[in-house]
């Protein structure tokens, strides 16, 4: 039954939880893999890792339901014979004995690798662990004295301190690591983001063909289904089929992801592709309860559970939802927009509307009646047309090609970036009345006197250093190098703080709330005036009356005595 299939997708569902020391991926699963670059990754480290002489550790790290356990499953499937060979402990955690503990447990797996063992025996041995780096550290520092080869390992990679580090084969090491959590849901190229795997999930849940078990099920569950045109599920799943909605809605999840930091696990994105089409109440029923269920009789219920309106209406549901509903087009407001608005408020029916704009229009409802309905119609209208026709923030755009640039070294294409942040910290604390002056604050906020300083700014521009066309091993920040007086200077830039800046270079004076959510930047600024020597050698000083200032100077002379004069 189409329903039943489509819990599958749930967070909560049996399906949701996959054994990995074994092939335990059945057809369902199976038809919703999709290849991800992490998964080429892995198989090199395994295949390598099968056909060295050596002993070899690999340790799988990454978030809860990220797909660890998938994608060792999918190994015993491909490579049942080199699988084997490896010894696998799917969960660091697990104890499988009441008279051991998880650490027990992992000691006497880890044991090949202890140091004693690897100095004096030549054994061969292949193992695998899915393990956190919560977990890791808890280990080393309980049994580390046994593994200071492991433990040394760890601390030059910067494991858990997090460090830039590569997820490739070493043959040199007896250790192997990879991080899935540096493999994004997307990639970045030098004009856009790419995901395969979003993207890709999407299409094999809604796709017109035989071997798609919900497909199939959706069709024989319709086929006789004596409300099928009022309901909510159908109309959703036939939305999410089309191509330009899939792309928007992966445009919005991604936008989503970089704007808040947020990790996605697949496990997460399937519960959200299941959630916005089946709605909330109706998640507890059958097939057959859906058949009974009131909601089929309600417009209302019906423009609230569309995949457009609830999209929106969700915040706390989830991390992502809660993003989500930040981004909501209703905050973005142009005079189509209003118009648009406004004839749907003043019409008795607006289906017309919404078919010159090529929005679709809420199953069954043929008349506005009320207010209540109209406000709802409204929303559903405006925040559906977004998810049909979709509309990407330029200022979101231009982050992203940075965020390329600066993971695929292109220093040319930052040099724009550079300028704005230079900007940024000229204004940050007011306009300087002269290019290169910046103001410093002198305690409470006051409109009769400005100081200010004369601060030379150079770029020391920081990028890393392998060209790629495509980008897939990257986190959502950048960092940004500044050169004053001979001191370095740098801060991690992030969408919000981009976003600020913008709007800075717009004209905008940063707040006090401004200050606070960016007090990196805040304290970066703060950095770059009290270390710089024109603190301490030029100050200018403005009295304002009126329309009138009066500039002075205050500086050090050759003898190192003060000079305070009439600039």
């Amino acid at each position: 039954m189409f329903k039943e299939q489509l819990d599958k997708l749930s967070i909560s569902a049996k399906e949701a939880v996959i054994d990995g020391t074994y092939n335990g991926l059945d057809d369902f699963k199976n038809y919703l893999h999709i290849e991800r670059n992490v998964e080429k990754a892995l198989e090199e480290i395994v295949h390598r890792s099968v056909n060295s002489s050596k002993p070899k550790l690999i340790l799988i790290s990454g978030n809860v339901g990220d797909g660890k356990s998938h994608m060792l499953a999918k190994l015993f499937q491909k490579y049942p014979t080199e699988m084997l060979q490896i010894s696998v402990r799917n969960d660091a955690t697990e104890s499988n004995f009441v008279s051991k503990t998880w650490l027990d447990e992992l000691t006497d797996f880890f044991s090949p690798f202890s140091d004693d063992n690897l100095n004096n025996s030549s054994a061969k041995t292949t193992n695998i662990v899915a393990i956190n780096l919560g977990v890791l550290s808890k280990f080393l520092a309980e049994k580390g004295g046994s593994f200071n080869e492991l433990n040394q390992f760890v601390l030059n990679k910067g494991i858990l301190d997090e460090y830039s580090y590569d997820n490739n084969y070493v043959e040199e090491s007896t250790f192997q690591f990879i991080n899935l959590a540096d493999f994004k849901l997307f990639s970045l190229s030098s004009d856009s983001i790419k995901s395969d795997l979003i993207r890709g999930i999407l299409k094999k849940i809604t796709a017109t063909k035989e071997e798609n078990p919900i497909y199939n099920s959706f069709i024989s569950y319709y086929k006789d289904h004596p409300y099928k045109d009022n309901c909510v599920v159908r109309h959703n799943y036939l939305l999410l089929s089309n191509d330009e909605v899939q792309e928007n809605i992966t445009s919005l999840i991604v936008s989503a992801l970089v704007k808040d930091k947020l990790i996605l696990s697949i496990r997460d994105l399937l519960n959200f592709i299941y959630d916005i089409i089946v709605p909330f109440s109706q998640q507890n029923l059958s097939s057959e309860e859906l058949l009974l269920n009131t909601g089929f009789s309600s417009s209302i219920f019906i423009i609230r559970n569309s995949i457009g309106y609830k999209l929106f209406e969700a915040a706390g549901r989830s991390p992502l939802f809660t993003s989500i509903s930040s981004l909501d087009p209703l905050r973005i407001r142009n005079e189509q927009i209003d118009k648009l608005i406004f004839k749907i408020q003043t019409s008795n029916s607006p289906k017309p509307i919404f078919d010159e704009e090529n929005v679709s229009y809420p199953p069954t409802l043929f008349s506005v009646a009320n207010d209540e309905i109209k406000d709802q119609l409204t929303k559903y209208f405006v925040r559906t047309r977004f998810i049909e026709k979709g509309v990407t923030s330029s200022i979101f755009k231009d982050f992203i090609r940075y965020l390329f640039a600066y993971y695929s070294g292109d220093q040319i294409t930052l040099k724009h970036l550079y300028k704005d942040v230079i900007l940024s910290i000229q204004k940050w604390n007011g306009t300087g009345r002269k290019h290169g002056e910046v103001n410093i604050p002198i305690g409470k906020h006051q409109i009769t006197y400005n100081v200010m300083q004369k601060i030379k700014f150079e770029p020391n521009i920081i990028s890393k250093t392998s060209k790629q066309s495509i980008v897939d091993e990257f986190d959502y920040t950048l960092a940004v190098g500044m050169k004053v007086d001979d001191k370095y200077f740098s801060i991690t830039l992030d969408f919000n703080l981009y976003s600020l800046i913008q709007k800075i270079k717009s004209g905008y004076s940063p707040n006090k709330k401004d200050k606070e959510d960016h007090l990196d930047f805040q304290n970066f600024v703060n950095l770059i005036i009290d270390k710089s020597t024109g603190t301490k050698d030029e100050l200018i000083f403005e009295k304002i009356k009126g329309n009138s200032v009066e500039r002075f100077e205050l500086s050090l002379d050759a003898y190192g005595d003060y000079i305070f004069k009439k600039a």
